[in-house]
C-alpha cells in the first residue's frame, strides 16, 4: 500500500508540540508520511511529533514520527518525509483547560471515578503528574510525551496509588506527597512536602497547601486560578471523614487555607466534576449557618446535611 500524505502546518499550544492536518489521507493506511511545509523548530535527539491524523469518519488518531539529530537537514526542507511509527487511538485526550501559560488534562481513571491530572508547560513541554489511579494506561501515554519532572500524590488512600508503582516504572521523575501520607507509598518519595512548598516544571511553579482532614498528609495544589483539590474539597462538600474531630479539621483546612484564594479560582478535585471556589464558598455558608448533629462526619454536603 502505498503511504498516505498530510501536510505539516504550524504548530498550536496544546500537550503536543506540533498538530497535523489530514490531506487526502486513506482509512486504512499501514503507513503514513508527514510532508514538511515549515521548518521545524527547538528539536532534540529523538524529539517526538505528534499529530492528529483524522481518517474521515474514523476518531482522530493520533501519530508519533521519532526524528533523530542526523536527518534535521532534511527536516529543515520543504519537502521532507518522515514515517509515522506507531499510531494510536486517544481517550479523553483533550486539554480540560488551556491557555498560553499551562495546559491542564484531565484523565478519568479505574473504577473508582478518579481524576489524574497532568499540567504541561506550553514553553517547554515539561509537566507535573497529579495522583496514579488504578488503569493509568491513558495516562502514561500521555505524560510521555511530555518531559515529566514531578508525580505529585495528594493523599495516600489506595484509589489514588493502585496505578502508582505502574506510572513510576514508566516514568522516572522525582515523586512528592505530605510528609505524613509518606509511608504508604510503596518506596520513599525524593520530596516530603510541606506547606508552601514549590514544585517546578519549566514556567510552571505549583505551590503545596496542606489540608489535613481526609487523611494527616493530605495536600492540595495551586498555581494561578487553579486548585487540584485531591479528597480535600469536591463541588457540594468536604471529603469524606471518619469522626467529628476529623471533620471539623478538615472543615478548618478548606476555610483557612482554600476559601482564602481568589473566587474565581477553578476547582480540580480527586473524583467527578470540577468546581469554581466562589460556588463552593456560598454552599459552604449555607452550612455553617445551620446547626448540626454532634456527631456528624463521614459523607458530608453543604446544602444537604
Amino acid at each position: 500500500m502505498s503511504p498516505c500524505s498530510a501536510n505539516f502546518l504550524r504548530p498550536r499550544r496544546s500537550i503536543f508540540p506540533h498538530t497535523i492536518q489530514p490531506n487526502a489521507l486513506e482509512a486504512n493506511c499501514s503507513s503514513i508520511q508527514l510532508s514538511a511545509v515549515s521548518p521545524f523548530e527547538r528539536w532534540r535527539r529523538w524529539h517526538e511529533v505528534v499529530g492528529f491524523l483524522d481518517h474521515g469518519e474514523v476518531d482522530a488518531i493520533p501519530a508519533v514520527a521519532i526524528i533523530t539529530n542526523e536527518h534535521r537537514e532534511a527536516a529543515d526542507a520543504p519537502n521532507a518525509q518522515f514515517q509515522i511509527i506507531s499510531a494510536r487511538r486517544p481517550t479523553n485526550m483533550a486539554p480540560q483547560y488551556q491557555d498560553d501559560s499551562i495546559t491542564i488534562h484531565k484523565i478519568k481513571c479505574g473504577p473508582y471515578d478518579n481524576n489524574a491530572y497532568l499540567l504541561v508547560c506550553p514553553e517547554t513541554n515539561q509537566s507535573i503528574l497529579i495522583d496514579t489511579p488504578q488503569d493509568p494506561g491513558e495516562l502514561i501515554e500521555a505524560a510521555k510525551q511530555t518531559d515529566v519532572q514531578a508525580i505529585l500524590i495528594t493523599h495516600n488512600h489506595g484509589d489514588h496509588l493502585a496505578g502508582f508503582s505502574e506510572v513510576t516504572s514508566a516514568i522516572g521523575a522525582s515523586v512528592g506527597i505530605g510528609d505524613a501520607d509518606a509511608h504508604a507509598l510503596s518506596s520513599p518519595p525524593s520530596m516530603h512536602l510541606k506547606e508552601g512548598d514549590e514544585i517546578k516544571a519549566g514556567t510552571l511553579t505549583l505551590k503545596a497547601i496542606a489540608t489535613p482532614g481526609h487523611t494527616p498528609g493530605s495536600t492540595c495544589f495551586s498555581i494561578g486560578n487553579h486548585l487540584f483539590s485531591g479528597d480535600t474539597l469536591f463541588p457540594n462538600g468536604p471529603g469524606k471523614t471518619g469522626s467529628p474531630e476529623k471533620l471539623a479539621e478538615i472543615i478548618h483546612s478548606i476555610t483557612s487555607s482554600l476559601f482564602t484564594l481568589d473566587e474565581d479560582t477553578n476547582i480540580f478535585p480527586g473524583h467527578g466534576d470540577d468546581g469554581i471556589l466562589k460556588e463552593e464558598k456560598g454552599k459552604y455558608d449555607v452550612f455553617a449557618s445551620k446547626e448540626h448533629p454532634a456527631d456528624l462526619a463521614g459523607d458530608v454536603e453543604w446544602l444537604k446535611s
